[in-house]
């Protein structure tokens, strides 16, 4: 955590104060300072406002008890709302403050939950194949999924540009109202990787990903998809959801496939693993998403934190 020298000075002061447990005066010289001086005025209130929510969190509890209100309180301020300057100066103000008091295995628990929910920006990424390949099937699933797409109301001028399924999903998380923040890569739909997708894989929680056979023709060196589930790997622990969406064809055979795909190939394709749309309707396809995609969400991120300790202590 980067502070320039007035944060760190503001930041000591009221970590001290919640350390002691004793009101800063209004009189304090470096609040007196910054009174006119808008920017610097505006941290002082900011970092004040988190030192009072921190202080009612965690007046009058037991040490596993404030542990628990803080991760609670991380965990409520969810992306995209997350102000990481923020989120820094409660971290500093509370590892110098109530931290200092706590048990090591309450310090372990405490630094191993917040990473969990720090480390993420996203609660799930959706990778779909995003140009026409020489097999045309990404054309063929805005076919083959035509009304799932018009009940989602999805503007079909695209059709012939982007897999309107994977906008479709993306707008049923949306409609349901289920306050998950997601990443579809609508701004660069025939670009190539950004440090914006890298990033946004490396930091969601759920990868999913719709499987098509357009998505293994390309060799490694050159697929999205491939490159996609390769970031997944350098992020945080991320789940993952394959969608089978090839109603008018069948899965490659392995011989078919492009260079260096064999073991995401073979992740991907397994019945045992993937959730397969293949001939439902409409109804059958919002049940599906329902069940197997958007609950197996909210329940991984409602148990995210782990619990396996005395609060009480």
């Amino acid at each position: 955590m980067d502070f320039d020298s007035i944060e760190k000075e503001l930041l000591d002061i009221f970590s001290k104060s919640l350390h002691d447990n004793i009101k800063i005066p209004k009189n304090e010289p470096i609040l007196v300072k910054y009174k006119d001086d808008r920017v610097q005025e505006k941290k002082v209130i900011t970092i004040e406002e988190i030192q009072n929510q921190i202080k009612t969190l965690c007046d009058n509890k037991k040490n596993g008890e404030q542990v628990s209100c803080l991760l609670d309180y991380f965990y409520q301020i969810k992306p995209p709302y997350r102000i990481e300057k923020n989120n820094n100066y409660a971290q500093y103000l509370i590892e110098k403050s109530y931290y200092l008091h706590w048990s090591n295995e309450l310090k372990q628990y405490y630094n191993k939950n917040l990473a969990i929910i720090l480390g993420y920006k996203y609660h799930y990424f959706i990778s779909f194949a995003r140009k026409k390949s020489d097999t045309g099937t990404t054309y063929q699933i805005n076919k083959d999924y035509i009304d799932y797409i018009d009940d989602m109301k999805i503007n079909q001028n695209d059709k012939d540009k982007m897999n309107l399924l994977a906008r479709a999903l993306y707008e049923d998380f949306k409609s349901r109202k289920l306050h998950l923040n997601g990443y579809l890569d609508e701004e660069n739909l025939t670009g190539n990787i950004n440090t914006h997708i890298k990033e946004a894989c490396e930091k969601t929680i759920f990868f999913i990903q719709i499987i098509n056979n357009d998505i293994f023709i390309k060799d490694a060196e050159n697929n999205f998809c491939f490159q996609e589930f390769q970031f997944i790997k350098n992020g945080i622990e991320t789940q993952k959801i394959y969608i089978k969406a090839t109603l008018c064809e069948k899965i490659l055979k392995s011989r078919h496939i492009g260079t260096g795909l064999k073991d995401w190939y073979h992740e991907a394709t397994n019945e045992n693993y993937y959730i397969d749309l293949c001939d439902s309707s409409v109804e059958n396809i919002s049940i599906i998403f329902r069940d197997k995609v958007f609950k197996k969400i909210e329940d991984y991120i409602d148990n995210m934190i782990d619990e396996s300790i005395n609060f009480n202590s």
